[in-house]
């Protein structure tokens, strides 16, 4: 089955935020920095909703290993966005998120990060617990 990824019903938990006028570039559009932000607020809102509960060293154990942004369309001031996410895939040691940026209901550009769990003593991957896999698997995409 193939997911729609620029559809908003793919996506299980969601974040909303505000074109500022700061985000804009000489251009005039919504320079591409501020687009990694609005993806950066929904995934730490993720995970605060879907992991915070496991206790507070597990927010603090992630680092980004890759991130790529699709750009759609632009975007302008002034407005609101809302951000989709959703997980596309569990390893053992990482997880990726995908994501959408809406306007309304149009997709102006998706992200994929891959983040890896890192343990606190050795600095190093490690596997992702049960309870870790189990709270990233309730938010996994729609139709997935």
């Amino acid at each position: 089955m193939t997911v729609d990824l620029k559809s908003r019903d793919t996506y299980p938990a969601w974040t909303s935020d505000i074109i500022r006028y700061r985000d804009l570039d000489p251009n005039a559009h919504v320079n591409h920095t501020s687009i990694a932000e609005y993806f950066e607020n929904g995934r730490v809102r993720l995970r605060h909703e879907h992991l915070a509960q496991l206790g507070d060293d597990i927010l603090t154990g992630f680092v980004l290993a890759k991130l790529s942004i699709q750009f759609n369309f632009e975007l302008h001031f002034p407005g609101e966005v809302s951000v989709g996410t959703g997980l596309s895939r569990l390893g053992n040691t990482s997880y990726t998120l995908t994501q959408g940026l809406f306007q309304d209901d149009r997709c102006v550009a998706n992200s994929e990060v891959i983040t890896v769990y890192i343990g606190k003593e050795t600095g190093r991957p490690t596997p992702l617990s049960d309870e870790i896999r189990s709270a990233l698997e309730k938010v996994a995409l729609i139709g997935a």
